[in-house]
């Protein structure tokens, strides 16, 4: 089993299966909650890394088991905690080093997965949501959620954002997934799954087009590309390699990572078709992979000795950085994503304390006009 098939067996196990009433482009009604903001796009000026970002440990809410950061907008780090009872969503506000619970009244479990500008995406269920999971849309407080869950679907998430979109999945009988985005309300969905492929997932969005996988009928992972409709989907899979994963997108260019039997992943970027491809691992590393871009820099981790490493790079193998050189008495770093103003977030293993930390590198340079 695949990591693709890994990650679809996980979600199937914890809600039922149902029909997708979408077709293909076009949208289903539902009731709005509440609308979006446009976050601008802005470009990051290359520095050198060393000198270009402050960094920030961010605190754990009171008596927290379990922590996890999963994105950043305008500095503002999201993710989930859980001390012993359900998992809460999160955010740390820029310039605040305590999250704020951004749970929603009348649900059980809520989760953010990512974040852009002013706007948070994640997942929420309870019963307020008829006990299914529902992909939900923030605007910073808990009472800003919107339900973007598509008429007649019991199942979705949303797992990131940009501009005035967000992107996910739904649920239905066949294919397991669905890839689909929105545009801020749950009746503007829009069902992106490509013919030729058993399940699709959106996973990133800049504001115009979408990227994500797909499982294709030989059972290996392909990195999709879409702009905004199912027929508009490229198929990003570089030659020579068994599965590749699109994780972010800013403007023309998107990244990820890819691997294969008896390869261990490398770190990818793509300019939107598949002969772009672009293989960034460096040789100081077994692995890596990309989880995060924007303008010119792109960051994720590689792999070693059992150990990760958050990295930077640059737009080649040859510019890669290691954040982890930032973060003395800490191992085993990843860096999870980063925002329009060039902040990165991620997590690290404290030597001393023996626990996971929040991590912000906060980046120091000026924020050039936006593109």
């Amino acid at each position: 089993m695949n990591r693709y098939e890994q990650r679809v067996s996980s979600v199937a196990a914890t809600c039922r299966r149902v029909l997708f009433s979408l077709k293909r482009g076009q949208v289903a009604p539902a009731v709005i909650f509440a609308t979006a903001l446009f976050a601008p796009i802005v470009s990051t000026a290359q520095q050198n890394p060393a000198n270009a970002y402050h960094v920030t440990i961010l605190e754990a809410p009171e008596g927290v088991k379990e922590l996890t950061v999963n994105g950043i907008g305008s500095g503002q780090a999201v993710g989930y905690a859980s001390s012993v009872g359900p998992l809460h969503a999160i955010m740390w506000s820029a310039g605040a080093h305590r999250p704020i619970d951004m749970h929603i009244p009348g649900c059980s479990e809520t989760r953010l997965n990512g974040a852009s500008g002013k706007t948070q995406v994640g997942q929420a269920l309870g019963p307020a949501t008829n006990s299914d999971m529902h992909a939900v849309l923030w605007r910073g407080a808990p009472q800003s959620a919107v339900d973007l869950n598509p008429m007649g679907v019991s199942f979705s998430v949303a797992l990131g954002c940009g501009g005035n979109q967000q992107a996910g999945v739904a649920h239905s009988g066949d294919p397991l997934e669905i890839a689909i985005f929105w545009k801020g309300t749950a009746e503007s969905a829009v069902n992106l799954h490509p013919n030729g492929f058993l399940a699709s997932r959106a996973v990133a969005t800049d504001g115009r087009r979408q990227v994500g996988t797909g499982l294709a009928a030989v059972r290996v992972t392909h990195a999709l590309l879409w702009s905004g409709s199912a027929q508009s989907v490229t198929d990003l899979h570089p030659v020579g390699w068994g599965n590749s994963y699109a994780t972010s997108i800013d403007g023309k260019t998107q990244a990820g990572y890819a691997d294969s039997d008896g390869k261990a992943s490398h770190a990818m970027l793509w300019s939107s078709v598949a002969r772009s491809a672009v293989d960034l691992h460096t040789a100081n590393f077994e692995s890596s992979q990309v989880n995060g871009i924007h303008a010119n820099v792109q960051v994720g981790f590689g792999g070693r000795n059992g150990h990760n490493h958050a990295l930077l790079w640059q737009g080649s193998a040859q510019s890669a950085f290691d954040l982890e050189s930032l973060l003395p008495g800490y191992e085993n770093s990843e860096a999870i994503a980063i925002d329009e103003l060039g902040n990165i977030t991620g997590k690290a293993y404290n030597k001393t304390t023996h626990r996971w930390d929040i991590i912000l590198w906060q980046h120091l340079g000026s924020v050039p006009r936006q593109s």
